[in-house]
């Protein structure tokens, strides 16, 4: 009698052993799984994001730098604060490379990028009509950004723009 009472505690710790294991597998598979969908869903937006730096263009103070960027995507484009902006140039004194911050309160201040205007044709100004304050695919968004130091006379320009969801765009404009 003794055995069948130790072997039948014995059974039962193996079966609670066996189904906690169980349950611990099965767990870590549906947290695999649920990273998995959103792996996929933020590579399908990925995909279907492009974005191209049509000009970049030095005022004649040298202090403003305006971007100009098409949605060349099928994604819709907005949260600008998580925008990344990176300007490299040379100024009078020296070379510059540097990441600018978005600007909160509108105007851009120096060292700070904001949202000049969404344009259906930046070329010619024609005004977004549809979803103001988002950049549709196929609008244009103009940047302006306050550098300083200035850059210098004749310098050459690289601007890079990064969305939120990691799609890049660079260009380099030489004199």
């Amino acid at each position: 009698m003794e055995t069948a009472v130790a072997a039948l505690i014995i059974i039962t710790v193996i079966l609670f052993g066996v189904l906690t294991l169980g349950h611990g597998y099965l767990s870590a598979q549906e947290g695999m799984m649920q990273s998995w969908r959103a792996m996929e869903a933020q590579a399908g937006q990925r995909a279907r994001t492009a974005v191209h730096i049509q000009a970049a263009v030095v005022s004649a103070g040298g202090d403003t730098v305006q971007v100009s960027v098409r949605n060349d995507g099928s994604t819709k484009l907005a949260d600008f604060p998580l925008w990344d902006v990176v300007l490299e140039y040379s100024s009078p004194s020296a070379p510059v490379a540097r990441w600018y911050p978005y600007a909160t309160g509108g105007a851009p201040g120096a060292n700070q990028w904001a949202v000049q205007g969404i344009y259906q044709d930046a070329g010619h100004t024609l005004v977004e009509a549809y979803n103001p304050g988002i950049l549709d695919p196929g609008e244009e968004m103009v940047i302006s950004i306050r550098v300083s130091p200035p850059v210098a006379a004749g310098s050459a320009l690289a601007a890079a723009v990064c969305t939120p969801n990691g799609v890049v765009s660079w260009r380099a404009e030489t004199p």
